[in-house]
């Protein structure tokens, strides 16, 4: 890269020479070396504008602009990290998809929320067990949902090495033990068991 770099400056020095030199068999050397100047810098405005309009709405199937020199290596390096984050992206939603997938066959309850408690995402079983909407709980702080101050207080106090027991917000007579994991940046990971029948 280096070695390219040092390439692309002797090019651009060379051709404004060209263009001085130019200029001085005319009798105007200053005039031939801003020509230079001035081409030189509507043809690198030219590259900036196909780049900019590129990167305002790259995807997996449109190729990065072609060019030569310094543009053209930018362009292809450009295009590489683009594709690779494409297949990144495409790999951790496929994952994220698996694990949501396997998530939703459990009969408990999986809840994530983020640090402000707003949630994230739940499975199947959540919505039965807890009564949760996805076209109207999404991004809802749970304990507005789980309306129990014992609840509450659990969440709160970051202290879960024993699980919670209530009784369900939506099914009052259903007894849910409730699990709650830390991740992240103080992101949760809530699981709640029917044990209703262990209780009777």
């Amino acid at each position: 890269m280096q070695n390219n770099w040092s390439r692309y400056v002797r090019m651009i020095i060379l051709l404004l020479g060209i263009f001085t030199l130019l200029g001085y068999l005319a009798g105007y050397p200053l005039y031939g070396l801003l020509v230079g100047l001035i081409g030189y810098l509507w043809w690198t405005l030219i590259q900036a504008r196909r780049l900019y309009q590129w990167l305002a709405n790259p995807n997996r199937y449109s190729e990065a602009p072609q060019s030569v020199g310094l543009w053209g290596d930018l362009f292809d390096g450009l295009h590489k990290l683009n594709q690779t984050h494409l297949r990144n992206r495409d790999l951790l939603r496929a994952r994220i998809n698996r694990i949501q997938e396997s998530t939703n066959a459990m009969h408990d309850g999986v809840i994530m929320t983020d640090a402000s408690g707003a949630m994230e995402w739940w499975n199947g079983a959540a919505e039965k067990l807890l009564g949760f909407r996805r076209q109207t709980d999404q991004g809802q702080i749970i304990y507005n949902l789980i309306r129990n101050p014992a609840f509450k207080a659990y969440y709160d106090s970051k202290d879960y090495r024993e699980p919670l027991e209530i009784a369900s917000p939506a099914r009052p007579h259903l007894h849910l033990q409730i699990q709650i994991s830390l991740f992240g940046d103080d992101d949760r990971l809530i699981v709640a068991k029917d044990i209703t029948r262990l209780v009777q």
